[in-house]
């Protein structure tokens, strides 16, 4: 048994990689997966200013002469909220409304709902899917994050910390073939 285990591990554990990465048919075991941070200017939200919006733009190319392909790019946005000044919660609490958009067009790409006030809370949108990009050699995308205080008014205002990653796989396993550039426009 044990012997079994330690054959079919490394196959097991290309496979749950390729499953999470999103990867198909198509997959080339050489690729290299390429992460880039971006810490978003911080977003005050209250009751006369309930909503704002940033701009968020990943761009994908080879840095050299050497060629690769997009296998998958993904973005996470991650949203820490902190609720400042606010009394009593008699009327209930405030909810956040946090969507993805894509800048062309306005169209709704993925959102989620929260019920603040528990500290420490962190909201999740993740595995955005960028589309357009899949097997070429270049790419640029731009996206609307659009957050909104809803729910019950509530004195005080909202603070959030926002965060995005982008995520690439890149068929060249080298890294320095690619250059990509996660920035808040």
């Amino acid at each position: 048994m044990t012997a079994f285990i330690s054959k079919s591990l490394p196959a097991t554990v290309l496979l749950l990689s390729c499953a999470v990465a999103g990867c198909d048919d198509g997959m080339d075991v050489n690729s290299v997966l390429t992460e880039k941070g971006l810490d978003g200017s911080p977003v005050v939200l209250g009751v006369s200013s309930p909503t704002a919006r940033r701009q968020i733009a990943v761009d994908v190319r080879p840095a050299n002469e050497e060629r690769g392909d997009i296998q998958s790019l993904y973005l996470d946005v991650s949203i820490k909220p902190s609720l400042q000044g606010v009394g009593s919660e008699e009327h209930g609490r405030p909810w956040l409304r946090a969507r993805v958009l894509q800048a062309s067009d306005g169209r709704l790409v993925t959102e989620s709902l929260w019920v603040l006030g528990e500290p420490g809370f962190e909201g999740y949108l993740n595995n955005i899917h960028i589309s357009g990009c899949i097997r070429q050699e270049r790419c640029e995308a731009a996206y609307v994050l659009e957050l909104e205080r809803q729910g019950p008014p509530t004195a005080g205002e909202l603070h959030l910390t926002w965060r995005t990653q982008a995520r690439l796989i890149w068929t060249d396993p080298d890294e320095s073939t690619v250059a990509m550039t996660l920035r808040e426009e």
